[in-house]
Order: C-alpha cells, then sequence, then structure tokens
C-alpha cells in the first residue's frame, strides 16, 4: 500500500472513530514513515503493534459495539495495514493512544 493510500485510510478511519487524523497520521509517521512493511523488532507494519498488543486490543475491539471494522479480520496480523489502522484508531478513541511512544511527539496537534 502507497503511503498515499494510508493516509486516505487514515483520514476515512478517523472520521468514523471520531479521532483527529492529523494525529493519527504524525503517530504513524514517526513509527513507520508510512512503510507497510516496517519492522523493529517484534513490532511490525505500518502502526508498529508487537503481536501480543495487537491481539490484546483486537480481543478488547471485537466486544465494543462501536467498532465497525471486525470484517476486516478474516485472519488477524498486525502487519494487514487495514487492519493495524483501523485498531490503531479505535485504539485512540478509547484511550489506550499511549501504547505508541510516537503519540508523545504527536499529541498536542490541534485542528481547528
Amino acid at each position: 500500500m502507497a503511503p498515499s493510500h494510508v493516509i486516505t485510510v487514515i483520514a476515512l478511519m478517523a472520521r468514523i472513530y471520531s479521532v483527529n487524523p492529523a494525529v493519527i497520521q504524525c503517530t504513524i509517521f514517526y513509527e513507520s514513515a508510512f512503510n507497510v512493511e516496517a519492522q523493529n523488532g517484534e513490532h511490525v507494519g505500518v502502526a508498529q503493534f508487537h503481536p501480543r498488543t495487537f491481539h490484546w486490543m483486537l480481543d478488547m475491539a471485537s466486544s465494543d459495539p462501536q467498532f465497525r471494522h471486525m470484517h476486516l479480520f478474516g485472519v488477524p496480523t498486525p502487519s494487514d495495514p487495514l487492519q493495524a489502522i483501523a485498531l490503531m484508531t479505535w485504539a485512540f478513541r478509547n484511550g489506550y493512544q499511549d501504547h505508541w511512544c510516537a503519540y508523545r511527539l504527536c499529541h498536542e496537534i490541534r485542528v481547528d
């Protein structure tokens, strides 16, 4: 997936989950530079999920009626950019944004 497509998916998911897209975009930029194949140790994909964190968050999201994207998770994997961005955006909406170190660099972004 090209970086421009990553940015488009971020914008769509942010709108669905009422999250500031600039904060998600900034966080993903610092985590992976929009590289869907990024890997840093065990952290993988565009959102740099650790597999255990990914599955833990997915377990929580799957029981939340507000999580509208379970259909994307045929075989859950943190390296799938659509799954990662959907779950990351849900996580930000539900207060789990501190799981990303880059969030600390981005959280003061405001959109007027």
